[in-house]
């Protein structure tokens, strides 16, 4: 049986990325590990959830119109 290597590393995040992540783990009853993870193996073509990945794209770039549009104001 071979023993599967897992890597640590610190992913330093804007708050509002951060809290946009944290909801849509919430939302999908998955740990934040487990979205970042599957959103980092999208990118390096090692996928494994794309309809995730599409949500968080998705969601993040309406925070970004949101931000956008509280800034203006």
């Amino acid at each position: 049986m071979t023993q599967r290597q897992v890597k640590e590393f610190l992913l330093r995040l804007p708050v509002n990325v951060h809290e946009a992540a944290m909801r849509i783990a919430k939302e999908k009853r998955i740990s934040l590990n487990k979205l970042i993870s599957d959103v980092m193996a999208e990118y390096t073509g090692e996928s494994v959830n794309a309809d995730i990945i599409e949500d968080f794209r998705q969601r993040i770039e309406a925070l970004e119109k949101d931000m956008k549009k509280l800034k203006k104001k």
